[in-house]
């Protein structure tokens, strides 16, 4: 058994199984001072040792890269957007 079924259980629900990858991930600590390299982001199988098991730290796009893939791991569709959006009809100048 790999860690993400171990965490997301047996349950035949998707929503209990992210709900407790959810639990498990808020259990580790926020940082944004993290030991992570490029070449450690070059698989996900790395990154997923490396942040979650080795580090157990890390900032919010690690988490929510790795709630991805832990969802993806158990058959969960599951994609990571990032980024934001300003409506210039909204906003005279962006400071």
């Amino acid at each position: 058994m790999n860690l993400t079924e171990e965490i997301a259980g047996d349950s035949d629900s998707e929503y209990v199984k992210l709900m407790r990858i959810e639990r498990w991930l808020s259990e580790h600590e926020y940082s944004t001072e993290i030991d992570i390299s490029a070449e450690d982001l070059g698989s996900p199988e790395r990154f997923m040792d490396r942040f979650l098991i080795e580090n157990t730290s890390g900032y919010c796009s690690y988490y929510a890269t790795a709630f991805v893939l832990m969802a993806r791991a158990e058959g969960i569709p599951a994609r990571y957007v990032e980024g934001y959006r300003i409506d210039e009809n909204e906003y005279a100048t962006v400071k």
